[in-house]
């Protein structure tokens, strides 16, 4: 600061000019995980990179009255999720309407630190029945991106049927080809919903000759309770004739 003018008249002749600058502060990035990179941008353009050091901490400086905004790059797997903020050697607050694409945050009369925060990505993950029935509802869970879970245990039944595992498509479930057994193991290693379909196996019917031979064999079976019965209907018969 500083004037024009060392002496200043009494008769209000004189002309004061003021210098002045605004307050520069710093600041610091920290980035949690999830977070590929975050470089601020403001509105003035004052934004200014001071250090970049070994540890991957990027100190900035940026004058008051200034409003700055963040370029974030999520990792892949993950979603942005807010911006925290500590003045000085206060504590970390989330910041009002940081998850929003227009957000500017007010330079503080403080050096500060942002926090930059992120989370992995919801997947869901659906069950299907699979049994041929109208309007069959899935199964379904939540999980998380990276992720390794089992797979539910069937608990879909399908008449004359026996179920051998699943399959991550409706063409495979319906070939009959099973890729991941009752249970198995599974690493979520994409975005996006997961689909398991139930692959059924029709239980095996026996031949018709069978059937035939199991037929006649009863048939003979009658035949021969029949004949016994007869016999010694007629034995006892001729047995009360001789104790007469």
């Amino acid at each position: 600061r500083g004037n024009k003018s060392t002496t200043i008249a009494g008769d209000g002749s004189s002309f004061v000019e003021i210098y002045f600058m605004l307050g520069r502060y710093e600041f610091t990035i920290e980035m949690q995980e999830g977070i590929e990179s975050a470089e601020p941008y403001s509105e003035y353009n004052t934004v200014k990179l001071t250090e970049d050091n070994a540890n991957g901490v990027r100190t900035y400086q940026v004058y008051f009255t200034d409003r700055i905004g963040f370029d974030i790059v999520e990792t892949y797997g993950y979603v942005f999720e807010g911006i925290d903020l500590k003045i000085g050697d206060g504590e970390f607050k989330e910041e009002a309407n940081s998850t929003e694409e227009s957000y500017r945050m007010t330079v503080p009369t403080e050096n500060f630190t942002v926090r930059i925060r992120a989370h992995k990505e919801i997947v869901m993950v659906y069950y299907h029945p699979n049994t041929g029935a109208q309007n069959e509802e899935p199964t379904y869970e939540a999980q998380q991106f990276g992720n390794i879970f089992n797979l539910k245990v069937n608990e879909f039944t399908r008449d004359g049927y026996t179920f051998k595992g699943w399959a991550t498509t409706l063409e495979n479930a319906q070939n009959g080809i099973v890729e991941f057994t009752d249970g198995a193991e599974y690493e979520i290693k994409e975005v996006g919903d997961l689909h398991f379909y139930a692959v059924w196996e029709e239980n095996a019917s026996m031949p018709w000759w069978i059937w035939l031979v199991i037929g006649l064999a009863i048939l003979l079976l009658i035949i021969i309770i029949i004949i016994i019965i007869i016999v010694v209907k007629k034995k006892k018969e001729k047995d009360k004739i001789r104790s007469r």
